[in-house]
């Protein structure tokens, strides 16, 4: 309406070109802005519809209804107190969810210069962290502490995995020397002409009574029992005496009785 006097009033008494020039300009400016009214009406038909937002995750609201619990307490607490009087206590700030912990940033006390404590709940309760200046600082500090913490908790781990793979290959070793020592000692088998017939193929080792040990071929026990065979019964009670006393003993006798296998005297 006062756009509309000022033109008449500019026609009945202003100058022909001053009527003229405000009357160009009241015009265009109708002109733009009608034109961007049409802009905006043919942007907003142009535009897709808003997707609807995804549905939080379980812990952004847990992390929401923490965040709105603490909140509440804090407006309670400032409602109970007078202005010249506020609370002494912990205000909650912010939380977050950090490297599978729950981090709080509370403020002890109202002042300015109040400074900023950080909790940190690892599933098995809140624990305090540390104290910083600023509530940025508390964050930013916080988050650098918690993943030291967890890189070395990382390294030690791997520590102790090494350790302990260590330890299985020592334990390993040794059973396997007990088994190896157990075999060994099952595989070793008094001097007798028993076992000689007991032999295998892979041939036996002996112990004879002074402790000295001598492994034989099956060929050799064969040549053995061949003696042993060939001999009377006199003789061959010696030869099982002689046989299982010593190892040099056994060597000797064999060898001798041997050659005379060889000349077939016996």
């Amino acid at each position: 309406m006062n756009e509309a006097r000022n033109a008449i009033d500019l026609i009945i008494h202003a100058p022909e070109k001053v009527a003229e020039s405000y009357l160009s300009s009241l015009l265009a400016s109708k002109a733009i802005q009608s034109l961007e009214q049409r802009h905006l009406k043919l942007r907003e038909e142009a535009a897709p519809p808003e997707e609807p937002a995804p549905p939080p995750s379980e812990v952004d609201q847990k992390m929401a209804e923490i965040e709105l619990a603490m909140a509440q307490k804090n407006l309670e607490l400032l409602d109970t107190q007078g202005d010249y009087m506020r609370p002494k206590g912990e205000l909650f700030l912010k939380t977050f969810n950090f490297l599978d912990k729950i981090v709080t940033i509370k403020k002890v006390g109202s002042g300015v210069s109040a400074p900023v404590v950080v909790y940190v709940d690892d599933g098995k309760g809140q624990q305090k962290l540390d104290t910083f200046m600023t509530a940025p600082q508390a964050e930013r500090e916080s988050k650098k502490i918690l993943k030291l913490q967890a890189q070395q908790a990382d390294k030690l781990a791997k520590e102790e995995e090494k350790k302990m793979v260590e330890m299985e290959k020592q334990q390993a070793e040794i059973e396997k020397q007990q088994a190896e020592m157990e075999d060994e000692n099952e595989k070793v088998q008094e001097a007798s002409i028993d076992a000689l017939r007991q032999s295998s193929l892979d041939g036996v080792l002996l112990e004879h009574e002074d402790g000295s040990q001598n492994y034989m071929t099956f060929q050799e026990t064969q040549d053995v029992l061949e003696i042993h065979k060939r001999l009377n019964n006199t003789n061959r009670d010696k030869f099982e005496k002689t046989f299982a006393s010593s190892q040099d003993a056994a060597t000797q006798m064999v060898n001798f009785f041997q050659e005379r296998l060889r000349k077939d005297v016996i």
